[in-house]
């Protein structure tokens, strides 16, 4: 029987009982009490949580396991029925609108729908994991797919995205990713996608939205996998400016077809640029018009205030405009023309934001060598040539240093995608805001080791792993402690926390010791 119960300070109680050295715990006491072990459990778990949640599992301290394929008969009709509710207010939205927006609207919500009907159907179990080690701290998300399902044959066997990180030069950074792409089986994901797009033919409404797509799409087939690198420009920041330079390197099937097709995606952005405000004026008037009331049921609501203008673009692209060993290099030039009034609506975000888009517009070098496409963010023809010349190589970027040692202590290897975040760079990031302001900086050694993302792809289950160095955690608590003291913190302890702080020995003022009357366990305080 479940002999305990449970009853958290201020919450519903819970029952328990003990079977072979485990606590069963639950909300429900006939639910527990009648709880006994599977026969045959753990093969049976092994089916549902596929290679990533075995090992997941195997390596976490703690873990929470979701039997989606259980819930999936219950969740899933309710989920559908809620999803046909909002397609139908959409669609009696849309009902006075050009019928090739109503029909585009209607395309777009279905790929959401459809996605989120998928991950319900498709999913077998989701395995989320936490770990604690000496070097760092690592929270470990896993979805197993059904083999035979459409998500389980889209879902193969992931690649390595270090490679790729390789051929970017060996340089100080704030942000690098790199991804593979052969993990996935693109030509079958993206041509369910482009299956629901409308048929254009001449519409001229919605013809330069769906060609954006399609152009996406094209370049999704042709690429196989890239890295790319985003750092602090040199010199001091100024508002209206660019934010971040970068470059990337694309590994495709055809460079100099690739190439053509982010040219024609490019010069497509004014076009579909208009179209998105479209549809957002739309969705602005429906919303904050309102339905009339039926007849006899009151007046009808006032005509919605007309929504601002939105983001308009001017693209330049100029090809040949010089010569690096051999290779054409063409240039580009984006300028975005933001309104006062949307520039308004973002409020004190507004600056900020401007600078992480490229200032009032992105300028860059692309070039092509052999299967490889290297586009900057920036127009430094030094960092172009820097990148042309590290092709080959694969001693760049994450070959060695932090990024290689955070690689072989956090993550599970053959990622199909990394993403490590420099602590370094991102105080570098902080100090130049800082000294915009007139603030001291903030020292960081330069040999901290990154935060790491990592997502992998085995036995038709993905996996995303993020993780967090004990050295990084211990960093961002000493600056912590030093600015709280330079602003005029309250007294400090020998170790660095004040008299009364709740990591002492046990005494009457810290919350860790024996239940008393000045601690936090005691039932006299909340």
């Amino acid at each position: 029987e479940a002999g305990t119960t449970l009853t958290p300070r201020g919450g519903k109680p819970a029952y328990a009982k003990a079977i072979a050295g485990y606590a069963v715990i639950g909300p429900t006491r006939e639910i527990v009490e009648s709880f006994q072990p599977a026969q045959g459990g753990t093969a049976m778990m092994s089916g549902i949580v596929g290679q990533t949640g075995g090992r997941c599992l195997a390596t976490a301290d703690a873990a929470i396991i979701t039997n989606v394929q259980a819930m999936e008969p219950v969740v899933r009709p309710k989920v559908q029925a809620e999803l046909a509710k909002i397609m139908e207010t959409a669609l009696r939205e849309m009902a006075n609108e050009p019928p090739g927006l109503a029909e585009l609207v209607e395309s777009v919500l279905t790929m959401y729908f459809d996605t989120i009907n998928a991950m319900l159907r498709d999913t077998s179990s989701v395995v989320i994991g936490a770990d604690l080690s000496g070097t760092g701290v690592g929270l470990t998300y896993t979805a197993h797919f059904k083999p035979d399902s459409f998500l389980g044959s889209v879902i193969k066997q992931g690649g390595s995205a270090a490679g790729h990180l390789a051929r970017l030069p060996n340089q100080k950074y704030m942000i690098a990713t790199a991804m593979d792409m052969r993990g996935l089986s693109l030509d079958l994901l993206v041509d369910q996608l482009m299956a629901r797009l409308p048929k254009v033919e001449d519409d001229p409404q919605i013809k330069p939205f769906v060609e954006i797509f399609e152009q996406a799409a094209q370049m999704m087939r042709q690429m196989k996998g890239g890295a790319t690198v985003y750092s602090l420009p040199d010199g001091p920041l100024v508002m209206g400016q660019g934010f971040l330079s970068g470059v990337g390197v694309y590994e495709t099937t055809d460079g100099q077809a690739y190439a053509a097709t982010v040219r024609s995606y490019m010069e497509g952005m004014p076009r579909m640029l208009d179209v998105i405000n479209k549809l957002s004026q739309v969705t602005n008037s429906q919303i904050k018009g309102g339905f009339a009331p039926p007849a006899g049921h009151g007046d009808a609501p006032p005509p919605a205030p007309p929504a601002p203008a939105g983001m308009t673009a001017t693209v330049e692209y100029n090809a040949g405009v010089m010569d690096i060993d051999g290779i054409s290099v063409d240039q580009y030039k984006i300028q975005y023309q933001i309104p006062p009034a949307m520039m308004q609506e973002m409020g004190p975000a507004a600056p900020i934001m401007m600078m992480f888009m490229g200032g009032s517009g992105q300028s860059g070098y692309i070039a092509v060598k052999d299967q490889f496409v290297v586009m900057t963010m920036t127009p430094d023809a030094q960092l172009l040539r820097e990148t042309l010349a590290s092709l080959g190589r694969g001693n760049g970027l994450g070959s060695d240093g932090p990024i290689e040692q955070t690689r072989r202590t956090a993550l599970q290897g053959q990622e199909m995608l990394e993403a490590y975040l420099s602590v370094p760079g991102l105080i570098g990031t902080v100090n130049a805001f800082m000294a915009m302001m007139g603030q001291q900086p903030i020292e960081a050694p330069q040999d901290l080791p990154p935060l790491a993302l990592g997502y992998g792809i085995e036995g038709h289950g993905v996996s995303m792993r993020l993780y967090v160095p004990t050295k990084v955690i211990r960093f961002c608590k000493d600056t912590a402690t030093n600015i709280m003291g330079m602003m005029g913190g309250g007294q400090q302890g020998p170790d660095g926390l004040g008299p009364d702080d709740d990591w002492g020995p046990d005494d009457e003022d810290d919350d860790w010791g024996p239940e008393g009357e000045d601690d936090d366990w005691a039932p006299d305080q909340s």
